[in-house]
């Protein structure tokens, strides 16, 4: 609420109405009116995020906070709330206000958007995140507003950030101001309306909504420059193209519609002027110059606003009022410095003297300075080493400057030596004076240890001379030191002047004395050396060497601009380090800067070197901070102090909003959808971005799968790339199912920074492969053998498939007959054989019986091919038998009939290499009967056969003893092995 008396109006006037006015949320356009408040809550529509990101830029809400039928007033404290992940308050312009009619001044006493103070002093509670707050009041003038007093009190302006789909959004007067003993206008609204009296004028109000209208049905324009952001040497100036770019159908009918202003915090010496105030839509429209004042304005980074809005004078053809746009520009503003040392030169007549020029930049200065000198009087020439001086990245350069004096100069000089650099040259001086005589010129300096000291406690402070003429000789006499001070600080010099002695190095001389701090107080003690001079050597001075005594106090304030970004866009954060003292001094040093959320600084340092500020005692360094997720973020900087200054803090609370998402749709196709196990489908999912302006998807898949398979590649992802039909992008992989069933193919979209997730899916059919066809043959050799001979049987399997492949496994064996086989498993392992698609083993064969034997060998198949198997007929014969002679021999060789005698059969091998025979023997004997003459010749009786041993002996009954017996013997093989 407006402190009572701060309009400054020195009596209550009269109200001449005396009645209730409304004040009004509304179209800019009723603001000219005689009524300008609506009948009923003005509804406001605008475009989709969508169409805003096709356009570019940003496009804005303009709130026309009119006051209709009120008494007379000479200032107002409202606020406004909002939606602000939709609406994001921006500013609050007074231009055309009502309080223009009074006369005086216009005076603005507080603004805060969002919570952040712009002017005045610290927010109240009431106007926080989400709210528009302007106070204001005239200073001088005809007192107040004629009434009945209606038109525009201010324009509330809102960035559209967010859609409102559905329903619609209320864009209200904040509420919880004023007491019930002093009351706002319309309680409890935080609405007041001044008129100097103790007690606000009632009012009566109206608020207002807020919609996203349909895709493409809402004319807007944005705003857009080139450059975005400008570079200045202090005392130049810098343009910006302007353009207006159209949405929707939005057309200013041939004449300029667009009203053109300029909005940036209070600067010294920075304007910001624009060629036209009016400009109808299109490219380059209109130009801004960022200018700025040689040695007023500071050097740092600033931020100029084009804001842009419809005039109501001549409203565009196709549009709203109540839309606008702005645009920033990123001013950088640099500088650049010299200084000598030393500082002043003593150059006999008719010699040369040397200085070292350093050009310091200030600001993030980079180029070039050119160097020059001029004299008074004339007559003195400077040359210097290099001649121009290039800053970079360093911030600093130097120059070796060689001063010669002519031989009939005498006195002092004054030289002026100019650094010129940019486009026009800015030119920058530095004085120098220079001392003619006969004697040799010196040059004093100072230096004390430590250079910081408490109070009470000393420092030693050495004074050394040299003598810088061409043959240097050894100084002699006395250095005077003297102590001047800045802030609290004081002290005293014991031990000046002191007298020199001589030097290590030729030509110099030293003498030292004490410097001791007072008791209390705190600034720096600046220590400057006098030498007197001797007969052959002249005076000089050193610079002032700075003793710091205690520290000064400091405050740190930190200030992001903007205020609030959408998440991933840079914020530029400027520290401002002020020394508190009653003497202030320069702080200088560094500032970092740290974070309570998650974003990224620029430097990734996160700190940056101070440079002083316009204002004496302060000083300034900016960084840049790009929030990477949603919410507040507390920026604090933290400085650390110098010699003489304290560390101090400060924080600022920068606000993140989301960037709209597209929404998408991911499928996935495998092609072919059936596959056997362990052959590949090629997965490809396509990724389409589903909203009203599609952009091309970028990110990566991910695949999984509900079974059993593998991908290729093994991450199971892939990177899109833009598709054929706009806002589609694509990739795949492939997929090899290892088990039989249905798998399921899941493609997950990761999303990127501008479009959302989404996922399908694809069910691949994966059935066994068939088994290839195949052939078994079986060879044995020999292919005959006389049996317990063996005989190696090799089996080939043949891949008899159109694609044939190797088999592998093994063959087992059987006989049908009777024999062994080795090994005694009766099976061997395949291997490839020399024909593609074909394989062998082998395994022998010992029949032990003779006949025919079939060998069947029996393909147990592979994951791949199928069971076959095939035979062999194999032949086993007896071995030839050995040749024999079969002697018989009986005893006695002649018997009577009815007698017996001893018969041996003896068989013997007769075969080249014998061995015993053995088995059966049948013998045949033949019976000659010695027989009397009367019997007859038929008696002769046959003996039945009888078997054999190796040695058997058969006995002869003769029946008769009249008769004698001739045995007769014949041998009859009945076995075919001995």
């Amino acid at each position: 609420m407006i402190v009572a008396g701060a309009l400054a109006v020195p009596q209550i006037i009269p109200r001449a109405h005396a009645a209730t006015g409304t004040v009004c949320l509304t179209d800019s356009a009723l603001s000219s009116s005689t009524s300008t408040c609506p009948t009923s809550a003005q509804a406001f529509s605008g475009p989709t995020q969508a169409d805003i990101t096709t356009v570019g830029g940003r496009s804005q809400l303009r709130v026309a906070v009119d006051i209709s039928g009120s008494d007379g007033l000479n200032g107002f404290d409202i606020i406004i709330t909002a939606d602000n992940i939709k609406l994001l308050p921006f500013d609050a312009d007074p231009t055309g206000t009502v309080l223009n009619s009074i006369g005086g001044t216009l005076q603005i006493l507080r603004k805060c958007i969002n919570g952040l103070p712009k002017v005045g002093g610290s927010c109240p509670s009431t106007a926080g995140i989400g709210t528009i707050e302007l106070a204001t009041g005239v200073q001088g003038g005809n007192g107040l507003t004629v009434a009945p007093t209606s038109g525009l009190l201010f324009t509330a302006i809102f960035d559209i950030v967010g859609d409102v789909t559905t329903g619609t959004i209320p864009i209200n007067f904040q509420t919880g101001c004023g007491t019930a003993q002093n009351p706002t206008s319309n309680p409890p609204n935080c609405v007041i309306i001044e008129n100097g009296s103790a007690a606000a004028v009632a009012e009566n109000i109206l608020t207002a909504t807020y919609a996203t209208g349909g895709a493409g049905t809402v004319p807007f324009f944005t705003m857009s420059d080139s450059p975005a952001s400008i570079t200045v040497i202090d005392g130049n100036s810098g343009t910006s193209s302007i353009s207006v770019n159209i949405g929707n159908g939005f057309t200013c009918g041939g004449v300029p519609c667009v009203d053109l202003g300029t909005l940036f915090a209070t600067t010294p010496g920075l304007t910001a002027t624009l060629s036209v105030p009016v400009v109808t839509e299109g490219s380059s429209v209109a130009t801004v110059t960022i200018g700025t004042t040689s040695g007023t304005t500071p050097t740092g980074t600033f931020v100029v606003l084009v804001v842009g809005s419809a005039d109501t004078t001549s409203p565009p053809t196709t549009g709203n009022t109540f839309l606008g746009s702005a645009v920033s520009i990123t001013v950088t503003v640099t500088n650049f410095a010299l200084s000598s040392t030393p500082p002043s030169l003593t150059i006999p007549a008719g010699g040369s003297g040397q200085a070292t020029i350093t050009v310091t930049g200030q600001g993030g200065f980079t180029g070039s300075v050119a160097l020059s000198a001029t004299f008074s009087p004339t007559g003195s020439t400077a040359t210097f080493s290099p001649t121009s001086v290039s800053i970079g990245s360093s911030g600093s350069g130097t120059s070796t400057m060689t001063v010669n004096v002519p031989s009939t100069a005498s006195g002092t000089i004054t030289e002026t030596v100019r650094g010129a650099s940019g486009s026009p040259n800015q030119l920058r001086t530095l004085r120098i004076t220079i001392t003619v005589g006969s004697l040799a010129a010196t040059t004093t300096t100072v230096s004390c240890t430590p250079s910081t000291v408490a109070n009470s406690a000393s420092t030693t402070c050495k004074g050394t001379v040299t003598d810088t003429s061409a043959s240097p000789t050894t100084p002699t006499g006395t250095v005077t030191f003297t102590a001047t001070f800045t802030g609290t600080a004081s002290g005293t010099v014991a031990g000046s002047p002191c007298n020199l002695t001589a030097g290590t190095t030729a030509g110099t001389a030293s003498c030292t004395v004490t410097f001791q701090a007072a008791a209390t107080g705190s600034g720096q003690a600046s220590i400057v050396g006098k030498y007197s001079g001797d007969t052959s050597h002249a005076t000089s001075t050193s610079a002032a060497f700075a003793v710091t005594v205690g520290l000064a106090s400091t405050t740190t304030s930190v200030q992001c601009t903007p205020g609030s970004v959408t998440v991933n866009t840079a914020s530029s954060c400027t520290a401002t380090v002020t020394d508190t003292s009653s003497s202030p001094t320069t702080p200088s040093g560094s500032v970092s800067f740290t974070t309570n959320s998650t974003g990224t600084f620029n430097p990734t340092a996160a700190s940056c070197g101070l440079a002083a500020g316009t204002t004496a005692g302060t000083a300034t360094c900016s960084i840049s901070y790009t929030p990477t997720v949603i919410g507040h973020h507390q920026i604090t900087g933290s400085y650390t102090g110098d010699s003489a200054h304290s560390p101090s803090q400060g924080t600022f609370l920068l606000a993140s909003t989301p960037v709209a998402l597209h929404a998408t749709t991911t499928s996935i196709t495998c092609v072919p959808a059936s596959v056997n196990t362990g052959t590949a489908s090629s997965c490809t999912a396509t990724v389409t971005d589903t909203s009203a302006t599609p952009t091309t998807p970028g990110g990566s898949v991910s695949f999984t799968t509900n079974s059993t398979g593998t991908f290729n590649p093994t991450s199971a992802s892939c990177t899109l790339a833009a598709g054929t039909s706009a806002g589609t992008a694509t990739c795949s992989v492939s997929y090899t199912p290892i088990v039989n069933g249905h798998h399921q193919i899941t493609g997950t979209y990761s999303g990127d920074s501008t479009h959302a997730t989404s996922r399908g899916s694809f069910l691949i059919a994966a059935s066994p492969a068939p088994p290839h066809s195949t052939t078994t043959t079986v060879s044995c050799s020999p292919a005959s053998v006389t049996i317990n001979t063996a005989s190696t049987c090799t089996a080939t399997v043949t891949d008899t498939s159109a694609t044939p492949t190797t088999p592998s496994g093994s063959v087992s064996f059987a006989t049908n007959s009777t024999g062994t086989f080795n090994p005694t498993t009766a099976s061997c392992n395949l291997a490839p054989g020399t024909a593609a698609g074909t394989a062998t083993c082998s395994v022998s064969y010992t029949p032990t019986v003779t006949g025919h034997h079939q060998i069947t060998g029996s393909y147990s198949g592979d994951s791949t091919h199928a069971i076959t198997q095939g035979t062999f007929l194999l032949a086993a014969t007896p071995p030839p038998p050995h040749n024999t002679t079969t002697s018989v021999v009986c005893n006695p060789s002649s018997v009577q009939m009815n007698t017996a005698t001893s018969c041996t059969a003896t068989v013997t091998d007769s075969s080249s290499s014998p061995t015993t025979p053995t088995g059966q023997t049948l013998q045949e004997h033949s019976v000659r009967l010695q027989r009397p003459a009367h019997w007859p010749r038929e008696l002769q009786p046959a003996l039945p056969p009888v078997r054999l041993a190796t040695r058997q002996r058969f006995l002869v009954i003769i029946p008769s003893p009249a008769l004698t017996v001739e045995t007769l013997p014949t041998t009859r093989v009945q076995a075919a092995s001995y």
